[in-house]
């Protein structure tokens, strides 16, 4: 198995829901942090799922909420309906609706556009996740007509979660487009490894051209559209559900935000043809014991949704605030040896004056100043910690050979806001690590 390092300035992928910035400006450059504030005047938008503008159109946003509207916001926060299909989304379940769309690279002079939702049932078919071409009439694209309609593609889903529902054209022109692995929990029906389906993939389709009696064409270079028993319209296989995908302005490659089982969320490169493991894998762990398919993968990376409303970063004047504080003393730069209780270099040790019994333990004492910074004393002998130190005591007992066991780390942190706090002890199995009490 081949893991790829994530790098750090896609971490923008699982934060954004947006196919484009929000910011109506350039700010300046500012080493101070950022804060959140309201994008746009007039309350929130009903479970938005999707933010993007039209090609060559910056003058507006469009806003995907999952009952199925797409609602177009302009520079001065008026708000109108761009497209309404909420009579034809299904919302039976929490995680279907409308959930995806991409204009076509030529929108501004064909007025064309494409649609990722779950369909509602209806007499005689079960449910699915839908595909379709709409069309904005007009000069000015100021909306889409839901006469339009064209289904390119249908794909039965067995459950009502797992949907996928990204859609985005890529710098080659043709459309991608996700779908989960149909749903329930475990990919019940194996189709994360099964080329027979199209649930749990990414598909890639000429909506220019047309395949026999597809109402799309199947690019040539594929992976599988010369394979036996797959489906030609696959780009790469065994994801559990890629929520969202973007490519690479610079190198043109996929990275995908996919949702997890129970211990990974998963971003990582979609490679052409690629296996990405699932339901053999879950992120970094074998999910099914004994299988372990190929495949590149990136992640796990932890992300944060907000709800309600859309939100930006703006610039501050103060310091970001801190990061989380780390699960791993190992991880947390105060130490060079952890197994030896070596402060990192540079480190500022000190005692006290009255040290308390701690039933035999010895104990270090020591200060950690952020690079650049420095204390500051005022005339009453007290002194003025500056954002980032940390002040570090640890305890540590001989073990039976009489060396010293690092036992116990407690750890105050000055942040802008004040002071966090962790006590840490180390894990009876590896002395190097150590875990939140």
């Amino acid at each position: 198995m081949h893991v790829t390092a994530p790098r750090i300035a896609l971490v923008i992928l699982l934060m954004l829901l947006t196919a484009c910035p929000v910011g109506a400006q350039e700010a300046a450059p500012s080493s101070g942090g950022v804060r959140l504030t309201e994008a746009f005047p007039g309350g929130a938008f009903r479970r938005p799922v999707f933010l993007t503008q039209a090609p060559d159109d910056s003058d507006r946003f469009l806003v995907l909420e999952q009952d199925g509207r797409i609602v177009a916001v302009d520079r001065a926060g008026e708000r109108t309906v761009f497209l309404d299909i909420s009579d034809q989304v299904s919302r039976r379940h929490n995680e279907e609706g409308l959930l995806g769309l991409a204009f076509h690279p030529q929108f501004a002079t064909n007025g064309r556009l494409f649609v990722h939702y779950s369909r509602a049932f209806q007499r005689g078919r079960d449910r699915r996740g839908v595909i379709s071409e709409f069309v904005a009439p007009d000069a000015t694209r100021s909306r889409a007509d839901p006469q339009t309609e064209r289904t390119l593609l249908e794909v039965p889903q067995p459950y009502g979660n797992h949907n996928g529902g990204m859609l985005a054209f890529g710098p080659d022109g043709m459309l991608y487009a996700s779908f989960g692995d149909g749903g329930a929990a475990n990919d019940p029906h194996g189709h994360g490894q099964d080329l027979g389906t199209l649930l749990g993939t990414i598909l890639r389709v000429d909506v220019d051209a047309k395949s026999g009696r597809r109402p799309y064409g199947i690019p040539d270079d594929n992976p599988f559209a010369r394979r036996r028993n797959a489906r030609a319209e696959i780009w790469a296989y065994g994801l559990r559900n890629v929520w969202r995908f973007s490519f690479d302005r610079e190198t043109g490659e996929m990275w995908g935000a996919a949702v997890g089982q129970n211990r990974f969320e998963e971003v990582g490169i979609l490679r052409r043809g690629g296996n990405h493991g699932w339901n053999a894998r879950e992120g970094l762990e074998a999910f099914r014991r004994g299988a372990e398919p190929s495949g590149d993968l990136v992640g796990p990376l932890a992300v944060c949704l907000l709800s309600g409303s859309v939100r930006r970063l703006e610039p501050t004047d103060g310091p970001p605030p801190p990061p989380p504080f780390p699960d791993l003393l190992s991880e947390t730069g105060l130490f060079s040896d952890v197994a030896a209780g070596t402060p990192v270099a540079g480190a500022l040790r000190y005692g006290v004056r009255s040290p308390l019994w701690s039933d035999g333990a010895s104990k270090e004492r020591f200060v950690v100043l952020a690079p650049g910074t420095a204390m500051t004393w005022s005339d009453d002998e007290a002194f003025e910690l500056p954002v980032g130190a940390s002040v570090v005591k640890s305890f540590a007992v001989p073990d039976r050979r009489g060396r010293q066991r690092l036992l116990e780390t407690r750890v105050i942190r000055r942040s802008a806001e004040g002071f966090d706090a962790a006590s840490m002890r180390t894990a009876r199995s590896a002395t190097d690590r150590a875990r939140h009490w």
